[in-house]
């Protein structure tokens, strides 16, 4: 049973640290797309 309870805790613990990362990364992508210094236009035809 211990076994068990540590997996789940670990899967836990890295699925947390993964969706930490994920978070950070998407503000951080989203700062840089739309912070200071102005908006980059992605379109392509301009």
């Amino acid at each position: 049973m211990r076994t068990l309870w540590r997996f789940i805790a670990g899967f836990f613990k890295w699925t947390w640290r993964v969706l930490n990362f994920v978070r950070e990364m998407v503000l951080n992508l989203f700062f840089i797309f739309s912070g200071p210094g102005g908006r980059w236009d992605l379109d392509a035809d301009r």
